[in-house]
């Protein structure tokens, strides 16, 4: 794997949670796939377990390493192909190992209901983005933010989409730099759940919160450790205000520039 790519995140249980001796029902996971044979890979995934279900912590940890198992070994076969085949083959493999577990904890398969969101990055600078349910991807190309996905709803305040639903697989959106006018354009990706939608984006105008750029700066200027401390610092002083819910928020960005010295300077003028 090329050592151009950093992921940093932060999960931060939500006040609701705490006044209600609950966990945290967010859940994040990483992992790298060395260019020791062809390209590396990074990727990084983040759920959020539907509040309404008995085992909503369990069933996010779950999809998150099962999706970064699955897109460790799948990537390079099905990144190329239609959004319907990888949105196929990857709800089909999650569903069967989900619904093992449920049997096993002897609990219906909705009861492991949660959100997903993912991105691979390789080191040809090729990506894939999968994303069901609210929360939502932002993107950098050189200074330029987008939404890449925005919060997925349903039809009534407060309902979205989880992959233990009948149609997660007409429901999950796919994404990949084939779709980008210059496909070999580096990006870089936020990835956060729903506690986060207010402070990074404007529900009336889809406006971008400087703050995302801010944090994808962070991860490429500053050591992986000074950066998790910030992010757990700025979600719990500042984005924390604006929800009771839990917050998860990862950075996937490249690091080739020269590391900064002073990030506790950098935080607080931003």
């Amino acid at each position: 794997m090329s050592d151009d790519w950093s992921v940093i995140g932060q999960s931060v249980i939500g006040t609701g949670h705490v006044r209600q001796q609950l966990p945290c029902q967010d859940a994040w996971k990483s992992s790298v796939r060395a260019a020791t044979t062809g390209l590396g890979l990074t990727v990084a995934c983040v759920a959020d377990g539907a509040g309404s279900v008995a085992h909503a912590a369990s069933g996010a940890q779950l999809v998150v390493g099962l999706t970064t198992h699955w897109l460790l070994d799948n990537y390079f076969d099905v990144w190329q192909q239609s959004q319907d085949v990888i949105a196929a083959r990857l709800i089909r493999y999650l569903s069967t190992r989900m619904r093992r577990v449920a049997s096993r904890l002897q609990t219906p398969f909705s009861s492991l209901a949660t959100t997903l969101i993912a991105v691979a990055v390789d080191s040809e600078n090729n990506w894939l983005a999968l994303h069901l349910g609210d929360g939502g991807i932002i993107a950098r190309r050189e200074d330029d933010l987008r939404i890449l996905s925005g919060p997925h709803k349903g039809e009534f305040v407060n309902e979205t989409f989880f992959v233990t639903d009948a149609d997660a697989v007409q429901q999950l959106r796919v994404v990949s730099s084939l779709q980008e006018a210059s496909n070999q354009a580096e990006s870089e990706f936020l990835l956060f759940t729903d506690g986060l939608e207010a402070s990074l984006i404007n529900s009336r105008t889809n406006a971008i919160a400087p703050a995302a750029g801010t944090i994808l700066d962070w991860v490429t200027h500053y050591p992986a450790r000074d950066v998790t401390a910030a992010l757990a610092a700025n979600i719990k002083q500042l984005f924390q205000s604006h929800t009771d819910d839990d917050c998860t928020l990862v950075a996937v960005a490249n690091n080739r520039r020269c590391p900064g010295s002073n990030l506790v300077d950098a935080a607080t003028r931003s």
